[in-house]
């Protein structure tokens, strides 16, 4: 009887001593795991400043390139300037406040020549990145496809008084990789879940 009693008690206590054990095992991994989201958004978003930063400071030189000009010679400025300092994978816009485009270096010739058409373009005054850039002096706007050219695009727009200009390179794989969180943290903090969970046990 007392043998029995005294099992009893023991498969009680075993059992607790599960409970408070598994109990402590969900909580740590579930804090973990809110860890490792956290940390792959703020990585993101990381990159993502990084890259609207970089072509921040693209408009900044351009401005500098045509703010000494006249409006009618923004476009060939900007021609000359892209073929010699930048990566021609970069696309510039030049964007007047009313929102008409009046340069834009996917299309071959200057836009408002002969060739070009207007009309195709369409007015960009409610362009996401240029209403951002419009009432906080820039804004971005990712993977949003071009109802001009079709392509998918990250876009970064800055607003100055008498143009917006905005950057934007092509969202496609490299872009990707350039955008993809570092995963470093993510086999450090398994690591370290596996180390824990060791100790308790």
């Amino acid at each position: 009887m007392d043998t029995a009693l005294k099992l009893n008690d023991g498969s009680r206590f075993f059992s607790f001593s599960n409970r408070l054990f598994f109990s402590v095992v969900a909580l740590f991994v579930l804090s973990v795991g809110f860890f490792i989201v956290y940390q792959y958004q703020r990585e993101k978003a990381f990159k993502v400043e990084l890259l609207d930063l970089k072509l921040q400071d693209y408009n900044e030189r351009l401005h500098l390139e045509i703010a000494d000009s006249e409006t009618s010679a923004w476009p060939q400025r900007i021609d000359s300037y892209l073929k010699e300092h930048v990566d021609q994978a970069l696309r510039v816009t030049l964007i007047l406040p009313n929102g008409k485009v009046i340069y834009d270096n996917s299309y071959f010739t200057p836009i408002g020549s002969v060739s070009s058409d207007e009309r195709e373009i369409g007015n960009h005054l409610t362009r996401p990145e240029v209403v951002q850039a419009l009432h906080q002096g820039k804004g971005c706007d990712i993977r949003r496809t071009s109802k001009t050219t079709g392509t998918a695009y990250f876009y970064s727009a800055t607003a100055y008084p008498q143009v917006i200009i905005r950057s934007a390179l092509p969202y496609n794989l490299n872009l990707v990789r350039t955008l993809a969180a570092d995963y470093h943290y993510l086999w450090f903090a398994l690591l370290l879940t596996l180390v824990v969970l060791f100790a308790f046990y």
